[in-house]
């Protein structure tokens, strides 16, 4: 960005440096003369940086097209692109910054060759009427007055309304017309023609001399008498070639004049003077107009030159304020008018809230300003220091201790001049909270739990009961913690329970419960049959949190018992027998803690059915197929069923069925 304004700045310069003087002017036509098919600006920047370019192109053009090379460590010539919204900048390199490759070309630079000289000056006698014996240089010259002259003609109101913000700002106002105070004065004009003219003025207060020539350079002496009324008057000179009116110089005569250097002062928010230079031709002058706040020295004086010190007290308010400086006589009407504007006092954003916890304790507020500031505070529990000042500062804001469990709010008032910005001070009431509910559960090989505190208090924890199986992390503590509870391992039957107690200070404690169960056994089947024939059952599932062990009733040897993990597998050989046999398998929770080391938790009695056993199947649903599938001619009553029932028996099936208590509609083929 920098180097853009630096260009920018670059542009601005050298317009003013080429339109100072016709040295200059002529130095940059003679580079531009070689670049005719870059635009006024593009000229401008390659003058301004490189005046004895002669043939300038692109990167890519000289190397794409041209089949030249840039040398290394060429400076480019930056041009300036104006027509968009933001500057931007390119650069291109002379021909002087490139060397050649093979098949290499070289741009082609115009020029006029002597025999070129004499169809070119009889083109422009026809097209200009312009004698060829002047030779080109005259005819060149000539036909460019033409030219300045004609624009001039058709465009001198224009130009005259468009001076602000153009190029001509720069330019002395004498240029578009001559000026004069109101004494007698002269000033002169430079006047260029290659033919014979006059001058006349409008007015009788205006003389000019000499009032005519010949072809030529010649200085206009411009005269006028002395102006004594207030009013402006205006004439002009006019000059004639060949009796026909050529250009208007327009006059000017100020009357009587009160004059300041300066229109406008801004000054910041602080006491401070400046000098303003002021010029009149007026016998007395006295200051007419001022704000209170201003103060102007001196007050009053006679014709001349003078300095006057304008003195604006400090501004204590942040807004901003103006007024107006009003210097002449007020019997004559002539004044000159100096706005003076004065900011306010700078009024930083404070922090709108201040957080404190629950304890005496103090925090800093700072302040930026230019001014003199004050804090106020709304409640007695807060205080500040200092409590005024100047400038940016820094404020302690200190609470008391809050006593209660309820948060508090107060307010401060921090103002500087008129303008008061507020700060909110909150204080946290007394807390103390843990993350669990009332209970808590602990399985009987013991283990953790991990628990959070929030609070703003100090602590104590502890087990009521003393119980040595419970423990904690930590027994104290100031503000937030994470404990952990641990419980020993429980290797009874019997659950246990016990209390933990958090005191806060100045606070109701709170209650944990803690509850450690006991070991346990327990499994998903209570029973297992058998037919006959014998085989395996599927597996029962032991669950349990201790270690165990399997008793068979005596007696059992039919029956054989596998232990696979928590996997219990019965196996029963066949049987023969005429009524059906039992057994009972007990499981003992074993390493128990006490008297017995042991306990029986569970019996599985196991059932092993005889060949003609009958069973009785009831309590079905609707629409349940029950096919007999064993040729074991076992006699099978079925008895509470629903309606539309397929009871088929399964092909090569023998027995005897009994079916009782059925709706109509029964499909019961055999």
């Amino acid at each position: 960005m920098a180097k853009l304004e630096n260009y920018v700045e670059l542009a601005a310069q050298t317009v003013r440096e080429i339109a100072a003087d016709g040295e200059t002017w002529r130095s940059f036509l003679q580079t531009a003369s070689t670049l005719y098919k870059y635009s006024f600006y593009d000229q401008m920047m390659i003058y301004a940086q490189r005046p004895d370019a002669t043939a300038c192109a692109s990167f890519e053009l000289w190397t794409n097209t041209m089949r030249r090379y840039v040398r290394r460590g060429a400076k480019g010539i930056a041009l300036l692109d104006m027509t968009g919204d933001v500057p931007r900048y390119r650069y291109v390199f002379d021909i002087s910054d490139t060397g050649t490759r093979q098949n290499a070309r070289t741009p082609f630079t115009w020029t006029i060759r002597e025999e070129n000289s004499m169809p070119i000056a009889a083109m422009l006698e026809k097209e200009y009427e312009v004698s060829a014996n002047r030779g080109l240089a005259g005819q060149f010259e000539e036909i460019a007055m033409q030219k300045a002259m004609d624009y001039w003609q058709e465009h001198q109101d224009e130009l005259r309304d468009i001076v602000d913000g153009s190029l001509l700002m720069e330019y002395d106002e004498l240029n578009l017309e001559l000026a004069f105070r109101n004494t007698a004065g002269t000033k002169t004009v430079t006047l260029y023609c290659d033919l014979g003219w006059t001058a006349s003025t409008t007015d009788s207060w205006i003389q000019v001399s000499p009032s005519s020539g010949s072809a030529g350079t010649v200085e206009l002496s411009v005269s006028v008498t002395e102006n004594g009324g207030v009013e402006e008057r205006s004439g002009a000179v006019n000059l004639h070639v060949d009796g026909d009116f050529l250009i208007e110089i327009p006059v000017k005569q100020s009357g009587l004049y009160m004059d300041m250097t300066e229109s406008r002062f801004d000054f910041e928010s602080g006491a401070a003077s400046r000098t303003v230079s002021m010029s009149t031709n007026l016998s007395f002058w006295n200051v007419l107009e001022k704000p209170s706040w201003v103060s102007v020295s001196p007050e009053s004086g006679e014709a001349g030159e003078h300095t006057l010190t304008i003195n604006v007290e400090d501004n204590p308010n942040t807004t901003k304020r103006e007024g107006r400086v009003v210097v002449g006589n007020q019997g004559l009407s002539l004044a000159d008018t100096l706005w003076v504007t004065q900011e306010g006092k700078s009024f930083g954003p404070l922090e709108t809230v201040l957080q404190f916890e629950n304890v005496a304790s103090s925090n800093t507020l700072d302040i930026s300003t230019d001014g003199d500031w004050t804090v106020t505070t709304s409640d007695g529990w807060i205080t500040v220091a200092p409590s005024s000042g100047h400038g940016n500062g820094q404020v302690t804001v200190t609470v008391e201790a809050n006593e209660t469990d309820n948060e508090r709010t107060g307010l401060l008032s921090v103002a500087v001049g008129g303008t008061v910005q507020y700060v909110n001070v909150v204080q946290k009431g007394r807390y103390f909270t843990i993350d669990r509910g009332p209970s808590a559960s602990l399985p009987s090989k013991g283990g953790t739990i991990e628990l959070g505190i929030a609070t703003n208090q100090a602590w104590t924890a502890a087990v009521k009961n003393q119980s040595s199986w419970l423990a904690l992390s930590a027994t104290q503590g100031q503000g937030d913690a994470k404990l952990v509870i641990s419980a020993q391992d429980n290797s009874s039957l019997e659950s246990r329970t016990d209390t933990i107690v958090f005191t806060p200070a100045n606070k109701q404690g709170v209650k944990l419960a803690v509850k450690q169960a006991g070991r346990y056994l327990k499994t998903d089947a209570q029973a297992v049959s058998f037919f006959y024939k014998g085989g395996t059952s599927a597996p029962v599932t032991v669950s349990t949190d201790g270690t165990f062990r399997v008793e068979k009733s005596s007696g059992a040897d039919w029956l054989v018992v596998a232990t696979n993990n928590n996997l219990l597998m019965f196996t029963a050989e066949p049987y023969s027998g005429n009524d059906k046999r039992t057994a009972t398998v007990s499981l003992y929770l074993t390493g128990l803690s006490g008297e017995a080391s042991e306990a029986k938790m569970v019996d599985i009695v196991v059932t092993q059915y005889s060949k003609n056993t009958q069973f009785v199947r009831d309590d079905y649903g609707e629409d349940v197929r029950l096919d007999v599938t064993y040729k074991d001619g076992a006699l099978i009553i079925r008895s509470d069923y629903g309606e539309d029932k397929d009871l088929s028996p399964a092909p090569g099936t023998s027995g005897e069925i009994s079916r009782d208590d059925y709706g109509t509609d029964q499909n019961l083929e055999q």
